[in-house]
């Protein structure tokens, strides 16, 4: 009988990453992909890409429910599923509250887990917040690491999970991009286009608020550029930019896209402002320079090859930042680099290597190695 695994995610972004990992493991083992729900609709629009659906879903989000009740029923919820089931192996992805509660349930459980996406950090608990702390206590409940990068390998060695079973993989959202860029055979090419992206928690109120007004003022100043802005479901995100951006001729607010169309719209863009994660690693791979709303990253590689530029929810340095890329038409460099984030083969790595350690296979596989970088 065949090896079976459960891959517990909940999230769009978890979606999106752990849609090629499943499709991997499928071609070896048994797998149930369990939806915790801790996202609705834009959950199963990070799946649709991928034609999977989740084998269960928990269903546990409510409106206006807090970090601390997502925890309590993920956990629960994903316990009695693996009472109930005989898993050889549960794999988590990233930082979130359910890769938190499947560490967990896996942990009281007694069933190994494996964390894709382990070793990111920023060293302050309050960015990202929660997801630093998710991070650091999925990675010490988990037998198994899988860090995306050498930086990321070289935290968990520095925090003394250098004993652990690892192994270095890039990051699965490269080869998710390279899947649906195939399917969709987007064409390389730049529009006088600005995508923005701001939902993160630590951003609500006032900080989002500043990072709005900023967009507004660049949308004034270069009247040439079209600036679309996704706007996440979160009624308080939702509450400050349409109040700061509706009615700017050259912005456009729409609601959460299709991850096809919202990576059609990325692939034209010369810039992207953004808090996202995700959106770190995506543009470089299309060849677009990143301003963060954010102080720090988790994802430094991307700043240290200058495809990602920090600049907090400071508007002044917000606008600096873009400024500085089209001035020097800065899409023109990050397009002739190689992604440091990963080369589209880290969910094969994932699946050779469960196979490895599950003794399905005597061949651990090659680790990831990043090309460095030309300026």
């Amino acid at each position: 009988m065949k090896r079976r695994i459960a891959l517990a995610v909940g999230t769009r972004p978890e979606a999106i990453k752990m849609a090629p990992v499943a499709l991997a493991l499928r071609e070896i083992f048994e797998v149930d992909l369990i939806a915790t729900g801790q996202h609705r609709e834009m959950f199963y629009q990070g799946l649709k890409p991928f034609g999977l659906q989740p084998t269960v879903d928990l269903e546990i989000m409510q409106e206006a429910q807090l970090p601390e009740a997502v925890l309590s029923k993920t956990v629960s919820g994903l316990s009695e599923l693996f009472r109930s089931g005989k898993y050889d192996m549960v794999l988590v992805h990233g930082d979130t509250t359910t890769t938190l509660g499947g560490a967990l349930a896996s942990f009281y459980n007694r069933i190994p887990c494996a964390h894709v996406e382990a070793g990111l950090r920023t060293g302050d608990l309050r960015y990202p917040y929660p997801e630093e702390a998710n991070r650091l206590l999925a990675d010490d409940l988990c037998t198994i690491l899988y860090p995306p990068t050498k930086w990321a390998n070289s935290n968990l060695e520095k925090e003394g999970l250098g004993g652990r079973e690892r192994l270095v993989t890039g990051n699965t959202v490269i080869d998710a991009l390279s899947i649906i860029e195939e399917r969709l055979q987007l064409k390389a090419g730049k529009d006088d286009l600005v995508v923005v992206t701001a939902h993160r928690r630590e951003n609500w109120g006032e900080p989002m608020e500043r990072v709005c007004l900023a967009v507004k003022e660049l949308a004034q100043q270069h009247r040439d550029f079209r600036f679309v802005f996704p706007v996440h479901l979160n009624p308080k995100v939702r509450k400050t930019v349409y109040s700061v951006l509706g009615g700017v001729d050259n912005v456009s607010l729409v609601d959460p896209m299709d991850y096809d169309d919202f990576l059609g719209l990325l692939a034209k863009a010369k810039v992207a402002l953004s808090d996202s994660g995700g959106i770190q690693e995506e543009g470089p791979h299309f060849g677009v320079p990143v301003v963060l709303f954010r102080d720090v990253t988790e994802r430094p590689e991307g700043v240290h090859r200058k495809m990602v530029f920090l600049a907090g929810t400071d508007p002044d340095c917000i606008k600096n930042w873009f400024e500085f890329i089209v001035s020097n038409k800065w899409w023109e460099y990050v397009s002739s680099q190689p992604n440091p984030y990963g080369d589209g083969k880290a969910s094969r790595r994932i699946a050779q290597h469960m196979a490895y350690v599950l003794g399905e296979s005597t061949c651990r596989p090659e680790e990831f190695e990043e090309v460095t970088h030309v300026i």
